[in-house]
């Protein structure tokens, strides 16, 4: 199980004081620059994934690289469905002494996958973590009794 952060356990009401650090560094809201070395694929995702976290209220600068990661892996996935494709669609072939074996780009597919997972998880983007965690945006707070919503 992943660890939540100061903000989520705010956010979803369990926080502790005695078990939190007063000097936490918070992140600053906002959106973050793409970074000029991804891919042309990953490049693709990238207003895609703004767009969803932004929507969700929890996008910040300071993500930037967690994003990229992401982005990264789902272009990876793209690139390595797009070579299977381009092959017929097979999955495997039978090498020269008569075996069958599984086609490269699989495994690319598998660690990318993996990756993407990761990303999601992090990012709090699945369905499991996005009950975990809810956004204050276009939510007004009662600055006396914030604490009981």
């Amino acid at each position: 199980m992943q660890k939540l952060t100061t903000e989520q356990k705010r956010l979803k009401g369990t926080l502790q004081p005695c078990r939190t650090n007063d000097n936490e560094p918070t992140p600053q809201p906002g959106t973050p620059i793409m970074p000029k070395e991804l891919s042309k694929s990953a490049k693709v995702y990238w207003p895609i994934v703004i767009g969803h976290l932004d929507t969700m209220g929890t996008l910040a600068v300071a993500d930037q690289y967690a994003i990229a990661g992401l982005c990264s892996a789902l272009g990876d996935m793209r690139d390595a469905r797009k070579q299977l494709v381009a092959r017929g669609g097979a999955l495997t072939y039978m090498t020269v002494t008569g075996a069958w074996q599984a086609y490269p780009e699989l495994i690319l597919i598998d660690k990318a996958d993996k990756r993407i997972l990761s990303w999601v998880t992090k990012l709090g983007l699945s369905p499991a973590d996005r009950s975990k965690v809810s956004s204050l945006k276009d939510k007004p707070v009662d600055e006396d009794f914030g604490f009981l919503n």
